[in-house]
């Protein structure tokens, strides 16, 4: 854990870096970002994966072991993209290589942000944002307020049918899910672009045993909450998407 003295340089670069950040960050990132949480990615699913929208796959994304595998070079360069004060990169490049003290012996960390540090979270998101940018330069769905003719051009094509998947993700931190209005095939092409990209421009591994393609009828776990839905009614349930607390969280 850093001191106290660490922490609260960190907390001062955090709000230096933070406003910055905020200009450029998705709306579909939620994760550590001020005035936002965890239903800001849940709400939006009752009614995407209702029985009319036509939204069925979900693609569960979990990337492995993310925050300590995140490379130090990679991240600063993708700060340096916004700040061009040398100080301030030198100061995050020192809370990197930090080290870890294990049994009173000083690790090296040669990758990963700090576990526990202040600015940690907003510099897996500052990184992650990569992801964001791809995502949505290849699927995501055009601001309707800033640019009204590319969302119409949008909403012409994701009515073709089969022809061109819809996409939406949601993505908080390092957990995030993209739900498709198109076939299995073409949620499996997506989640294999997803992977490709993850590996090869920032170095990050998705889990294959925990990334999966799920129809909404079986139901998906995504941030505590088991969200499923029902086409036809069965003892007393209505036709829609329900959600509830996932198992650990109703016994922790």
């Amino acid at each position: 854990m850093p001191t106290v003295k660490d922490r609260t340089v960190q907390m001062l670069l955090k709000m230096v870096l933070e406003p910055i950040w905020e200009a450029d960050f998705y709306y579909f990132s939620n994760g550590f970002r001020p005035g936002r949480c965890t239903m800001d990615c849940i709400q939006p699913l009752y009614k995407l994966c209702g029985t009319r929208t036509g939204y069925r796959w979900v693609i569960e994304g979990d990337i492995r072991a993310c925050f300590d595998k995140i490379p130090h070079e990679h991240l600063l360069d993708a700060v340096a993209r916004r700040i061009a004060d040398t100080s301030i990169l030198t100061l995050i490049r020192c809370f990197l290589k930090s080290g870890i003290m294990i049994e009173r012996t000083l690790v090296p960390s040669e990758e990963g942000t700090p576990q526990g540090g202040i600015a940690s979270p907003l510099l897996a998101n500052i990184y992650l944002h990569r992801f964001d940018e791809w995502y949505s330069q290849h699927y995501g769905v055009p601001d309707k307020q800033t640019d009204k003719r590319a969302y119409e051009a949008w909403q012409r094509r994701r009515f073709k049918g089969k022809a061109q998947a819809a996409v939406q993700m949601f993505r908080y931190a390092d957990d995030w899910i993209v739900v498709i209005r198109g076939t299995k095939a073409q949620a499996q092409d997506i989640k294999e672009a997803c992977k490709a990209f993850l590996r090869d421009e920032m170095g990050l591994e998705l889990s294959e045993e925990k990334t999966k393609i799920t129809h909404i009828e079986d139901g998906f776990d995504f941030l505590g909450f088991r969200i499923f839905r029902c086409n036809k009614p069965s003892n007393g349930r209505k036709v829609g998407v329900f959600m509830r607390p996932t198992e650990c969280h109703l016994t922790g």
